[in-house]
This record gives structure tokens, sequence and C-alpha cells, in this order.
């Protein structure tokens, strides 16, 4: 995979070298100009987008431009999330303060184009030991909808808040269980997620 990372700090937790280090051939654009200019060249699958590209928070602007102008491209934003929320098909991330938001940033990368579900938390292999738990799911772009389902049953429509969707889960069983999430505009399944397994210990 090719991606186009647009940051004026290549050496971040997601930047160039992580990028790499996982197998994809990375080229950086420390300016907005120089960004517009690789883009469009159609090299690219994705674009990593900083959202203080320049210094001057330009990085949103920058994202919303290049999903029009350049529709073949994926668009990842990783962003301050109480800025404006860009629309349409870019997955917003805040700037990563932990390894649940490190990987949920590394999944957008890596998975297909299009409107898709992500589950933040219960992180992979996490034991639950509370008598209650709250997901978490991060979805690309807006969607009238989001649902989980846990164990494969059926599926429970989650709340939003901010720029996350939410479920509260309680009276579950010890032992193993698996997450899945989806994202539907008009009842229509656009894009769900990979299998998240985790298990209760209380």
């Amino acid at each position: 995979m090719k991606i186009l990372l647009v940051t004026s700090s290549p050496d971040a937790p997601w930047g160039s070298q992580a990028l790499a280090e996982s197998g994809h051939d990375v080229v950086v654009a420390a300016r907005v100009a120089q960004a517009r200019k690789e883009a469009r060249t159609g090299a690219f699958d994705v674009a990593v987008v900083n959202g203080d590209i320049d210094g001057k928070g330009d990085g949103t602007a920058l994202a919303d431009e290049l999903a029009k102008s350049v529709p073949a491209l994926k668009i990842v934003l990783v962003a301050d999330t109480a800025g404006p929320r860009p629309a349409g098909r870019i997955a917003v991330f805040g700037k990563p303060s932990c390894l649940a938001d490190l990987r949920a940033i590394f999944h957008a990368i890596e998975s297909p184009a299009g409107p898709v579900a992500t589950i933040d938390y219960p992180c992979p292999g996490e034991k639950i030991t509370a008598s209650s738990y709250t997901f978490r799911i991060r979805v690309l772009g807006d969607h009238c909808r989001v649902e989980v389902s846990v164990d494969g049953g059926s599926w429970h429509t989650c709340r939003r808040s901010g720029d996350h969707w939410w479920y509260d889960w309680s009276d579950f069983d010890k032992g193993p269980h698996t997450l899945r999430a989806r994202a539907l505009e008009e009842g229509q399944d656009e894009g769900t997620s990979a299998v998240r397994e985790f298990v209760v210990v209380r």
C-alpha cells in the first residue's frame, strides 16, 4: 500500500517510521502545497493527514479538499477532534494517547476504503472485571445508525455522543465473548467491523 503522510511531525507515533515498519511505502509531504501536488498524481492509496499541518490547523480543510478532488484516495485525518468534524468518507481520529487509539488508526489505514465501523473498546483480548461495560465504536463518515452484536447474536442500536458511538452492556456471563459493529445508512449495512475477541473474568 502506498501512503501519503501529510505532516510536519513525521516522527509522531503514527508517523513515517511506524507506517514503514508495517510494510507500507510511505512518502512524507511536509506542506499543504506539496500534499496537493502528490495526491493528484493518483499514485497513492491512502493519505494520512495531520490536523496541524503547517502549524495552522489546516489539515482538516486539506482532508476535505482531497476527499473531493481525489475521489479514489482514502483519507485518514489525525486531528484535534474537538474542532470541526469533516463530513463524508474521512476517518477522523484524535492524537493517539494509548495503544488502542494507535491500533484504531492503523486499522482505518489498512481496511478497505469506504464507511467502516471500528471497535475502540474493548481492546483485543481485554479482560473485563466489572458487572457492566460500555462498548465504544468509531465510524468513518456519518451514518443513520450504528449497531453491535455480541457472540453472533441480535444487533443492538448504539447511542451517539461526541465523535463516538456507545453501547452499555450488562447481565453478561463469564468467559470468552466476541463483538462486531456495523454502520447503517438508510437500512443498508455500509461497513461491518472485524470480530473483536475479549474475556469476562469477574
